[in-house]
């Protein structure tokens, strides 16, 4: 039981350095979803796309109640 505690320890302290990290290099907005309306951060990773990422460091759309509002169609 010790283990699985120092993991979780771990890993909370891991995603408050992302939060750090994110708040450092992303681009503060507001989600646009009439559903969600939460704080995201936007990062530009280095091949071009810009990202939405909650503060926490999850990936904005994995969250987001109004995720399919911005899912793009599948190229055929």
């Amino acid at each position: 039981m010790e283990t699985q505690t120092k993991i979780d320890r771990d890993h909370i302290l891991a995603m408050e350095r992302l939060g750090k990290l994110l708040e450092a290099i992303g681009s503060p907005a507001v989600c646009l979803g009439p559903r969600c309306k939460a704080p995201i951060l936007w990062v530009q990773h280095l091949n071009g796309d810009r990202i939405p990422y909650n503060p926490n460091g999850e990936l904005h759309p994995d969250t987001c109640p109004d995720r399919e509002l911005f899912r793009r169609k599948k190229r055929t």
